[in-house]
């Protein structure tokens, strides 16, 4: 199988829309742009637009929040539970779980989720 590049123009405002949707999707701009034009429905969501009041603004990434937000509601149990979890992926993205996995996972869930 050859792959080959396709290349296209946009303004600088289909750069910027590109760069919101793709993010708000948790996907990079080729990614996006691919799997939209082969036909894929992705769900539409409602795009919020933070005005910086101030140049000295930051608005956290994803992976900012999750890390800064992760340390105030997980405990050792839950973290090993995480650990555990990446240690049985496999380089195919799959999970190997058993019994006593699972009842590891829906406990973490059901605590997580105050339930």
């Amino acid at each position: 199988m050859v792959k080959e590049q396709v290349k296209f123009y946009v303004t600088d405002e289909e750069k910027k829309r590109l760069d919101t949707l793709a993010k708000l999707r948790f996907m990079t701009v080729p990614n996006y742009v691919k799997t939209t034009a082969l036909g894929v429905q992705i769900r539409q969501v409602k795009e919020v637009f933070i005005e910086k009041e101030n140049e000295d603004f930051h608005y956290p990434e994803t992976k900012e929040r999750l890390i800064e937000n992760t340390e105030k509601f997980l405990d050792d149990e839950d973290k090993a539970v995480l650990e555990e979890l990446l240690q049985r992926s496999s380089s195919k993205g799959f999970i190997q779980y058993d019994a006593m996995f699972n009842e590891r996972l829906q406990h973490m869930a059901t605590k997580l989720l105050g339930r």
